[in-house]
């Protein structure tokens, strides 16, 4: 049995809203639960969600930026569900809004990229007789301090270094490919919407 907590009367227990007083449904004492648990408890809690929060970011900044791919397949996630969203606004500006950021933070986070969205960068770059190479240097000059910076370069079958690959330019088509991508999801969910209507 549930119980509205505003206007005390009973409702069905899959209720998300009181059909009597229209407020949200909460199982009456839940709210209090928090309140009722000792301050050196809530102190513990919060301090273990601060580091899990903190380490959490610390590894996924790493992860992303030493792991080939796994920043690209995140970002797609995040796309193809974010995409949903911005086909569904209203008016150029949210879509256009929406777009821009995913551009920029994708661009700017994935820079190690994946064999797909490094290809471009070595047909450009490197001769038909070199291979393109991705390496990642994490170093800290100063204490408290982390920087990763993403390496390419062409090397010959010998394994000898022939040319180094600026980051702009590799940000630069990091950039276009984005905007490619971003495009093609665009348009892949308003023709799921167009297609599939009443599924969405």
């Amino acid at each position: 049995m549930t119980i509205c907590s505003h206007c005390n009367k009973e409702v069905s227990p899959n209720a998300r809203y009181c059909s009597f007083c229209g407020n949200p449904v909460f199982l009456k004492g839940s709210d209090n639960m928090i309140k009722k648990l000792p301050s050196w408890v809530r102190i513990f809690l919060l301090s273990g969600g601060i580091i899990l929060f903190m380490g959490g970011s610390v590894f996924f900044v790493i992860s992303t930026n030493s792991v080939e791919g796994l920043a690209s397949i995140i970002f797609l996630i995040i796309g193809f569900f974010a995409f949903r969203v911005i086909t569904n606004s209203d008016g150029a500006v949210p879509k256009g809004l929406g777009i821009v950021l995913f551009v920029v933070i994708g661009t700017t986070i994935d820079q190690s990229g994946n064999y797909f969205y490094n290809k471009p960068i070595e047909l450009i770059y490197c001769s038909t007789d070199t291979y393109l190479k991705r390496d990642t240097n994490i170093f800290t000059p100063i204490s408290g301090t982390t920087q990763i910076t993403q390496e390419f370069a062409c090397y010959n079958s010998q394994g000898e270094l022939v040319k180094k690959i600026d980051r702009f330019s590799v940000l630069g088509i990091r950039f276009l490919e984005y905007i490619v991508l971003s495009c093609l999801l665009f348009f892949l969910w308003s023709y799921i919407r167009k297609t599939f209507p009443e599924k969405l």
